[in-house]
């Protein structure tokens, strides 16, 4: 038996081997598996199921789409070294206020992560988009603060 934390019920201990799905079924019409409707929309409401890395039944994603993406990952990356180059002199050679140096670090560590996420969510129709829009801001806000403070 398992207990769930977040609702503090018991249920049946998963067997090895088998997925979260194979659980799911209940029957089997032929060789297609019969999921009842309930257990589906369980599945679709899952925020953290658009988080994942490509399966391999997953389809390609074009080419265009991933060049697209790259490239704009390639401009953040060029533009968050300039950040990073900036910060790095001011510690060495003129340092600003206290504060900057963990929120500039902060902010680009968020940054990093959206764009990290944007590739995992690849097949996703907006998604990768909206991420790179947030690193896009992220790392425009650390722009504003080196310049304005350093």
């Amino acid at each position: 038996m398992e207990t769930r934390i977040d609702t503090l019920t018991e249920t049946p201990a998963q067997p090895s081997g088998e997925t979260q799905a194979a659980t799911l079924v209940r029957a089997r019409v032929g060789s297609l598996p019969v999921v009842p409707a309930e257990a589906i929309q369980a599945v679709r409401r899952n925020p953290m199921r658009a988080l994942r890395l490509p399966e391999h039944d997953d389809p390609e994603p074009g080419s265009t789409r991933m060049l697209g993406m790259s490239a704009w990952a390639a401009l953040l990356v060029f533009v968050g070294m300039v950040v990073a180059i900036r910060v790095f002199l001011a510690i060495v050679f003129e340092p600003g206020p206290e504060w900057l140096v963990p929120t500039v670090m902060s902010v680009g560590i968020a940054g990093t992560v959206c764009g990290g996420l944007a590739f995992a969510t690849v097949h996703h129709r907006w998604l990768p988009w909206e991420l790179l829009g947030v690193a896009s801001v992220l790392l425009g806000g650390n722009l504003l603060l080196v310049i304005t403070q350093l």
